[in-house]
Formats: structure tokens, sequence, C-alpha cells
């Protein structure tokens, strides 16, 4: 387990190769999963359904800081703040954070995190009983 900075990306890696690498803005620019490297744009997104009750995915950008072995993003858009804290643990990386409306209206978001992660031929489950490729 390293954390280290090049450049201008923070790294947060576990001892079992698992490394995320963000830019400065927040977003996630590299992820190493087994030795293999996934270059792309990931990180966070947040939705608000439309009128026809489809989803509109929005970036959140802002800023990164490194506390010791924690990296903390104070991420906002237009409407929403987010601060999620990243922590380095021997075995996974840990997030945990908050969210806060900055309209003084009631609605319904969708908060995702997404990895620049290649999973054709991946096997994925649903639950507990169903998996799919």
């Amino acid at each position: 387990m390293a954390t280290t900075s090049f450049g201008w990306t923070q790294t947060l890696s576990t001892k079992d190769g698992l490394r995320i690498s963000f830019a400065p803005d927040g977003t996630v620019q590299q992820v190493q999963v087994a030795r293999k490297s996934f270059f792309a744009p990931g990180g966070f997104l947040i939705a608000e359904p439309t009128e026809l009750g489809k989803l509109r995915w929005m970036p959140i950008r802002g800023k990164t800081e490194r506390k010791g072995d924690a990296l903390i993003l104070q991420l906002s858009n237009v409407n929403f703040e987010l601060t999620a804290t990243f922590a380095e643990r021997p075995d996974a990386i840990f997030c945990e954070g908050t969210i806060r409306n900055l309209t003084n209206s009631d609605r319904v978001v969708v908060l995702a995190f997404s990895l620049p992660i290649d999973a054709t031929k991946w096997l994925w489950w649903e639950n507990l009983r169903n998996s799919r490729q």
C-alpha cells in the first residue's frame, strides 16, 4: 500500500495492486487492477430524472486535498456540493461523503462513481443469486 503523488495526480492504492489516480479537479484519470491499467475519465456523476424518466448525467468537479492516507474531494456544480473522503487500507479503498442540495426545493437525484475499466467478459452479480456477463 502506498500513497503517492505523480505531478498533478494523487494516487491511492492497496497492497494487492488496486490503484486509483485522481486529477486535481477530483476526476479519476487512471485505475490499475491486477497489473492492468485503464486510462479514461471517471469519477463522480450526478443525475436528475427528466420529464421522460431518463437520467441526465452531469460530472461533478472541484478540488482534491491530501490529508495523511486520505484524499478529500470538495466537488460542486450549479445545484450540488459533494464532499467525499477516500481512505487507503491494506485491502480496500474506502469512500464516505455527504451531498448537499443548493436549491430550496425537494428533488430526486442519483449519485454514481464511475471507474474507467473495460469490464468486457467480467462476471457481475445483480444480487446473491443472479449473475450476468
